[in-house]
């Protein structure tokens, strides 16, 4: 009984080692060597590159991930799909936080370059279709362009052979890296509004950042919320809440405020645009129904320290 056993294990062997014989049949000779030549091109520069872009607007900090993926390319001789590596990239803005893009990428190991094109099918003329670059030795140098043309010069270095993350975990990071960069306008500012109808008025400005969930929604979402006071109405009648936007993709950076008079009843509206330098929110208001308009310089004051 025990030899019968011995006898049908090894003609089970043996019929396994026929059946990866003729699987191995079926792969043309070429596509085997394509794809390893593919794929150790590809994994000598796979990573994280983290690094800059200098525009027009300054330096902006920027990320690049290149992955080595499969793709179908085709069927063999044999009717089977070939499957090749790919080389997929992900571009995303760190400073000042902005969306994230996926690239077709083309990679010349011969003269070390790579070529990357925007696969988004709507952009503007401000968001980058192509990047002609250098890669080696961990660092990608080169332009990046738009359909508008020449954007800016891009330097980035290889700071991990990891790539992971994406999906939920890729929109927490943008929205933590959001809330850091809406923290810049935080503070209480001190100030005047100047216009050439009035005296100029003293105010005092709050700026809060709060993050947010939308209802059924999962992920906090970064906001900034602000109050002025006029400083000779104790009572708050004549006060304003605003909602703010803040444009990072300028230098410097524009805060603007679209306010409504907290007092029930009031049909008061304050609109304040201006730039922050430091520890200074500068700019223009409009005063409404009053229809005053002027200047404003509020000085940020400094945090106090607890004793």
């Amino acid at each position: 009984m025990k030899l019968k056993n011995l006898f049908l294990a090894v003609v089970a062997l043996s019929l396994a080692a026929c059946a990866f014989d003729k699987d191995k049949g079926l792969t043309d000779g070429d596509e085997i060597k394509r794809r390893e030549l593919l794929k150790q091109s590809y994994q000598k520069v796979e990573g994280t590159y983290n690094g800059t872009i200098k525009t027009v607007n300054g330096l902006e900090d920027i990320q690049l991930v290149l992955t080595v993926l499969d793709e179908e390319a085709g069927d063999n001789s044999h009717k089977l799909p070939v499957m090749n590596p790919l080389l997929a990239a992900y571009y995303k803005k760190i400073n000042p936080v902005g969306p994230g893009y996926e690239f077709t990428t083309r990679l010349y190991p011969d003269k070390n370059e790579i070529v990357l094109v925007n696969k988004a099918e709507k952009l503007t003329r401000d968001d980058i279709h192509t990047i002609n670059a250098k890669i080696e030795n961990g660092v990608i140098v080169g332009r990046a362009s738009s359909t508008g043309g020449f954007i800016g010069n891009i330097e980035l270095s290889l700071t991990s052979r990891q790539t992971g993350g994406g999906g939920t975990t890729e929109e927490n990071e943008y929205y933590d890296n959001l809330y850091r960069q809406y923290l810049e306008t935080a503070g209480t500012y001190v100030g005047q509004l100047v216009s050439t109808t009035e005296a100029p008025l003293d105010v005092t400005l709050d700026v809060k950042v709060f993050r947010q969930t939308p209802a059924g929604g999962s992920i906090a979402i970064p906001v900034i919320l602000s109050t002025l006071k006029f400083n000779k109405d104790p009572w708050g009648i004549s006060d304003f809440k605003f909602v703010a936007t803040y444009n990072m993709n300028v230098t410097p950076r524009r805060l603007t405020l679209i306010g409504k008079s907290t007092y029930a009843g009031s049909i008061g509206q304050l609109d304040l645009e201006g730039v922050l330098v430091g520890d200074e929110f500068r700019g223009e208001f409009l005063r409404q129904p009053k229809m005053s308009s002027g200047t404003f310089i509020l000085k940020r004051q400094p945090t106090p320290v607890a004793p």
